[in-house]
């Protein structure tokens, strides 16, 4: 009994190591549970409990290869949000292991899908399209930008209406025009930074009402919280490479500005994530105040709290408002 005690958890270890991944060993991971030798625990690294630290930590070519199946498989679908946040943390760090043309095919494929409602479709497009921003060049710039343009969604608007029943004249919308704007935010670069305050300025897209508050919300909000899960993400990998031996130059920060607790809590809540998952991107926000490269960045600790807690108020008030239509 002893010996059969021993073999399973091998067996599972051999698994990993020698042959595939399953996709149930894919959720697994995906859902921050330790497979077989997948089991770095950002904790015992000496670092924050996170999710995106679990996959940085824990991430290889088979488990990407996985993600992308998971992706590929309709039966999945309820996990296709989350694998694209992994991707997207992934690809933040060390793009070149995600691929840009293997990643911009899913996306491509799931803008297409007939089979997923507009919806939920607009909801994974989020992560979809900050997947490939973050690889933050001219490819996944053009990418997203063509993403912008009304031209490209003519035949093919895709949206969900959100709708708050306690307050009054607040309902709007998000399409995939939106997410991709969110998206832009997600660059951090010159280029990106510059074609968002044209768009600031166009009327095509000011005067319509869910475009203009997408693009204010990206401005004043969006481009400021995540750097901070940016630089975050930048720690976590540096963390990676420290415990396999690896060296790497050190990414620089992102500078952040001093944000008030009055742009926070101005923040449209129409267009940040949904409760749980705007849960879990807090927490890649809030490990930041734990990681000294990070503190630099910061100037005035005591405006980093008050921020996080204007940004806990708006999380919090979403569990109450948001609804979708059918």
């Amino acid at each position: 009994m002893t010996n059969l005690k021993v073999l399973v958890p091998l067996a599972a270890v051999a698994h990993c190591v020698f042959g595939g991944l399953s996709n149930e060993d894919i959720v697994r991971l995906i859902d921050e549970k330790p497979v077989g030798v997948y089991d770095q625990i950002p904790e015992q690294a000496g670092l924050p409990s996170t999710s995106s630290g679990f996959i940085l930590l824990n991430y290889d070519d088979k488990v990407i290869d996985g993600i992308f199946g998971i992706l590929g498989n309709s039966d999945y679908s309820s996990k296709w949000k989350a694998a694209f946040i992994d991707l997207r943390r992934i690809s933040t760090v060390d793009p070149s292991a995600v691929g840009f043309d293997r990643l911009t095919e899913v996306v491509r494929r799931l803008e297409e899908n007939p089979k997923i409602d507009e919806g939920r479709k607009v909801h994974i497009l989020m992560s979809a399209y900050g997947a490939v921003a973050r690889f933050s060049d001219d490819y996944s710039l053009e990418f997203i930008k063509k993403r912008i343009e009304p031209a490209f969604w003519e035949s093919k608007q895709i949206e969900r209406q959100i709708i708050h029943s306690d307050v009054s004249g607040a309902d709007t919308k998000q399409t995939g025009q939106t997410q991709a704007i969110l998206a832009l935010a997600q660059m951090h670069t010159k280029e990106a930074d510059a074609f968002l305050e044209q768009l600031l300025q166009d009327d095509t897209f000011t005067t319509v009402p869910h475009l203009d508050l997408a693009l204010r919300t990206a401005e004043e909000y969006y481009k400021e919280s995540d750097a901070l899960t940016v630089n975050a993400l930048r720690m976590e990998y540096q963390k990676r490479l420290e415990l396999r031996g690896e060296s790497e130059t050190p990414m620089p920060p992102i500078p952040l500005a001093e944000v008030a607790v009055a742009e926070v809590s101005s923040v449209p809540s129409t267009l940040v994530e949904e409760p749980e998952p705007a849960i879990r991107e807090l927490e890649e926000l809030v490990q930041v105040k734990a990681v000294e490269p990070a503190q630099k960045a910061i100037e005035q600790p005591s405006q980093w709290w008050l921020w996080v807690f204007g940004l806990l108020m708006v999380v919090g008030g979403l569990a109450v408002v948001v609804r979708r239509k059918s």
